[in-house]
């Protein structure tokens, strides 16, 4: 028996078309109970992001140890790469109780070693993942701010010194959306799935780039309030 084969970027295609088609569903749903008062039910927005994280990317650390000289040096921060840092730009269509968001975000870790004597030594672990989100709003107190929580599908590219790989990857959040004015700011943890192989045609070996892990990041947006009621 023959097994079939699973494209990925197909895969990640459809997974967005179908979050896209439950979207619009509930917006035409939403809007046929707009409030009274004129206050928005939807809106569309842009938004920034930052963020660090914790990660284990064994193979990557594996190199790093095998490429470091061997005489004395001093190392900056943590003995091996565990930590990375995150920007991002989004945009949003919310909709009261739950909103769609579009991102495209940027990862580093960064590793230093300074080396006495002799040539510091650095190196980066990049990310560059877009994606596509699902948000759901829990009204806290008067209504005013939300808990949410959702998830959704990134497709990342990776790259190590010589080291590349592609993958889809899926992420999980959840935290607090605090509207202050137009002023909007999102406190959330997060974790994400995103493992991708290199495999060396040549030897057959293959590197795994590995950014799995969680992160505590912050959203700012500035836009009109919407109704989380």
């Amino acid at each position: 028996m023959t097994r079939k084969s699973i494209n990925p970027k197909k895969t990640l295609l459809q997974s967005i078309y179908a979050i896209i088609c439950v979207i619009v569903f509930l917006s035409m749903a939403f809007s046929l109970h707009a409030q009274p008062g004129g206050k928005k039910t939807s809106a569309f927005y842009p938004g920034i992001g930052i963020g660090a994280g914790f990660f284990n990317p064994s193979d990557v650390n594996k190199y790093i140890e095998n490429h470091l000289p061997a005489y004395i040096m001093e190392q900056v921060g943590f003995s091996e790469m565990i930590l990375y840092e995150e920007v991002q730009g989004f945009l949003t269509y919310r909709i009261k109780f739950v909103d769609i968001t579009s991102l495209v975000e940027y990862a580093i870790g960064p590793k230093l070693f300074i080396v006495i004597p002799g040539d510091d030594q650095y190196y980066f672990f990049h990310r560059l993942s877009p994606g596509l989100l699902a948000n759901f709003y829990i009204p806290v107190g008067s209504g005013k701010h939300a808990i949410y929580i959702g998830g959704g599908a990134q497709y990342h590219f990776m790259w190590f010194e010589e080291f590349k790989g592609n993958t889809i990857g899926f992420r999980l959040q959840a935290g607090f959306s605090l509207q202050f004015g137009r002023f909007n700011i999102q406190p959330h943890l997060a974790f994400n799935l995103a493992k991708a192989v290199h495999k060396d045609e040549s030897t057959d070996r293959t590197f795994d780039l590995n950014y799995t892990g969680g992160n505590l990041g912050i959203n700012v947006s500035i836009h009109s309030p919407v109704a989380n009621r």
